[in-house]
């Protein structure tokens, strides 16, 4: 699993798999570049995963959508549209975070940037969305992140993404800003 997986899956799935099998062992690893070549070993059972394509050897199942939401820290110059929007222009004006653990410089956002013909400047390249998460709250980085996880974030504030970009977890869909969150203090909700 990532970061992600293990804050957004884990809890809930660990309370589950213990009250159902109070015995039993949980051993959650990193995922690695080697991941789903040990699936169906004796050290592997599953693996929490969010990006497509899934290799066509393997089965997978959906087991939620996300969408995504920007974290920056209280009193960011950029968050300072009363709706909770970002608006696109100040969105681009500050550096950016970007959490990938397959490497590259590019992810969901960079593609649905491209859409628009236009592209953000990533300063700070990590694996780590908790990581990310507490430097956006530290900085004046914007840092955009799955909903689920960005609302566990705390000492920050959640923003609407720009309304003119949607991002799906494969890259852009659409303009309708309709699927993304509710700005709220401390992501709450």
């Amino acid at each position: 699993s990532t970061d992600y997986g293990a804050t957004v899956v884990l809890p809930r799935l660990a309370a589950r798999f213990f009250a159902m099998a109070p015995g039993a062992e949980l051993d959650i690893r990193p995922l690695t570049p080697g991941s789903f070549d040990e699936l169906g070993s004796n050290d592997l059972d599953f693996v929490l995963y969010s990006d497509n394509p899934v290799p066509t050897a393997l089965r997978a199942k959906e087991l939620y959508r996300e969408r995504f939401a920007c974290l920056v820290r209280p009193g960011h110059p950029a968050a300072r549209s009363g709706d909770g929007t970002l608006p696109l222009e100040a969105y681009l004006g500050h550096p950016h975070i970007l959490v990938t653990v397959t490497g590259g410089r590019t992810g969901p956002v960079d593609r649905a940037l491209a859409a628009l013909d236009r592209e953000r400047r990533i300063a700070l390249v990590l694996p780590y969305f908790a990581t990310a998460a507490l430097a956006a709250a530290n900085s004046d980085l914007i840092l955009t992140m799955p909903h689920r996880a960005a609302r566990r974030a705390w000492n920050s504030s959640c923003s609407n993404l720009p309304s003119s970009l949607a991002i799906s977890a494969t890259g852009a869909s659409g303009t309708s800003g309709s699927t993304m969150i509710r700005a709220m203090p401390g992501c709450a909700g």
